[in-house]
């Protein structure tokens, strides 16, 4: 699995939430996930305007971190991640493109 390392954290390149790490709990549209021992997700998947998108909200600790969304591309090998004050395009797990806004 590659990874986006965003500071200290390396989150994963997939907006398949059992592919995050150790399926903690899944039903209907809320999965929780830890990625190691002390990181967790709560992954929330929404669908709006016939979007498909990940609200994704990253634990350490028990204590809140961050938080991003995934929103799926015209297939399920692409999403653009929004991510603080910028945005990430991916494409087969790869990055190839990001800018600011």
């Amino acid at each position: 699995m590659n990874f986006h390392k965003y500071y200290n954290y390396k989150l994963p390149i997939t907006t398949n939430p059992s592919e995050y790490g150790s399926l903690l709990f899944s039903r209907d549209n809320l999965t929780i996930v830890r990625l190691t021992i002390n990181l967790m997700c709560i992954i929330e998947t929404i669908t709006l305007e016939g979007k498909t998108i990940n609200k994704v909200k990253l634990f350490r600790n028990l204590g809140f971190v961050l938080e991003w969304t995934d929103t799926y591309g015209s297939d399920f090998h692409s999403f653009t991640r929004n991510l603080g004050h910028m945005t990430y395009h991916f494409e087969n797990g790869l990055l190839k493109r990001k800018k600011r806004g």
